[in-house]
């Protein structure tokens, strides 16, 4: 058994209780049945309220208890790591009987380094999760996917507690749900100074020549003076001498695309008397969108003047050929976003363009518009081709014919006015 206490501090009203209790016996005696009986139960509900009061649990040991532990190992712990293992091993091997044990390493990702059994000897599996950050959310996560159902169940985090990615607060209703007796064992150590960029945000999609913001975020546990680099692929963008201060610093650099495509960008802080280099940069891509080539096949009687003058409007790049020139390889087609047939006849594409047109339009996302005459869709030769697989329509009419059921009213005017002679019809 074991008692754990909350707050000592309201224990020290447990001899105020006694010492009442004497001067009470001592002044009021003799006393009758009736008054003993009230006086013994106000001493016992004092005493019940200090108990609560100072946060008081009894743990018994039992059996059928799952414990869970993490061990923090990224580096902002030192080299706490083998004094952990070692206070874990420790931990197992006085586990009582029948329960069960599992050992989870974390530092920015988590590794199992035991599986959830009632072994009492805990062997490393020598698992090297990422040591660069602390992640402590991920950590608890990949606790609960060890419990079994049924039984108690309790995680021990061992861990300086300085989360720096996910965070922990997301887990805490799960943990509650689960009704889990959740320990820490806080590891306190001297740690130098620390500068490190904690992360990097730029737009997921940008027009090319569009100007838009690369922002920074840099931690530190000192104020510093610094130089931060920012870089785009290999060429360098931009650079500062900044002033770093005691948490977090924001920074914003500016920057434009010339091509499309993705484009990764780095940044690099270099910071005086910073004592760990290996969290000094940080890289994250951005999606530069070009302006569109979009290809126009015209058929034998296809004007798309008018189209053409709407899509250029809207900044695309526009091709106009005819049907027997129409790309032939499935390359050929993916260099255009999207494809016009405009009033085109199925024997006037190539073969190559026919066979390849559904892989590009389902497989890799090529837009595909058609524009109707008479030399397209059923009169175009679409049907049971791989243009009508594509397109949102059939070629022929589905569904049953159906007449309506038709009623007839006759309503005759057999009134005296119908006798009446007019122009010698009576």
């Amino acid at each position: 058994m074991k008692i754990e206490i909350g707050n000592l501090y309201f224990l020290i009203l447990i001899p105020v209780i006694f010492a009442f209790m004497y001067y009470s016996y001592k002044k009021y005696k003799p006393w009758s049945k009736n008054e003993i009986f009230i006086f013994i139960s106000r001493i016992v509900i004092f005493t019940l309220l200090i108990l609560a009061f100072g946060n008081i649990t009894i743990n018994l040991k039992g059996r059928n208890i799952s414990t869970v532990f993490l061990l923090d190992v990224s580096d902002s712990i030192g080299d706490f790591e083998e004094s952990g293992k070692d206070f874990i091993n420790t931990a197992i091997e006085n586990i009582p009987s029948g329960n069960k044990a599992a050992v989870v390493l974390f530092g920015d990702n988590s590794k199992i380094d035991k599986v959830l059994n009632k072994k009492k000897t805990y062997k490393t599996l020598n698992e090297n999760p990422v040591t660069t950050a602390t992640n402590i959310q991920e950590a608890v996560e990949s606790a609960l996917s060890l419990f079994e159902r049924g039984g108690s169940k309790r995680i021990v985090l061992i861990s300086d507690g300085e989360e720096n990615q996910g965070d922990i607060l997301k887990s805490i209703p799960l943990i509650n749900e689960q009704k889990i007796d959740f320990k820490v064992y806080k590891v306190s150590g001297e740690k130098g100074n620390e500068v490190y960029v904690d992360s990097v945000k730029v737009p997921d999609n940008i027009a090319v020549g569009e100007e838009f913001s690369v922002s920074i975020d840099i931690r530190s546990n000192y104020a510093t003076d610094a130089k931060l680099t920012l870089f785009s692929g290999r060429n360098k963008v931009g650079e500062q001498e900044v002033k770093i201060q005691k948490g977090k610093n924001t920074f914003v650099f500016k920057d434009k695309q010339a091509s499309g495509g993705f484009k990764g960008y780095r940044v690099l802080i270099e910071a005086a008397d910073d004592t760990n280099k290996a969290n000094n940069e940080y890289s994250t891509f951005t999606n530069v969108m070009d302006k569109p080539n979009i290809l126009i096949i015209n058929g034998i009687k296809g004007d798309s003047t008018a189209l053409e003058g709407i899509l250029s409007n809207s900044g695309a790049n526009i091709k106009k050929i005819t049907a027997s020139s129409s790309p032939s390889t499935l390359n050929e087609l993916l260099e255009y976003k999207t494809i016009v047939l405009n009033d085109v006849h199925r024997d006037d594409l190539t073969n190559g363009f026919m066979d390849n047109i559904e892989a590009y339009v389902k497989d890799y996302g090529g837009g595909l518009i058609t524009f109707g005459g008479e030399d397209s869709y059923a009169l175009g030769g679409y049907k049971d081709t791989s243009l009508e697989k594509v397109l949102p329509v059939y070629m022929d009419k589905r569904g049953k014919n159906e007449v309506p059921a038709i009623s007839i009213n006759l309503i005759i005017d057999k009134s005296g006015s119908m006798s009446a002679e007019g122009g010698g019809v009576s």
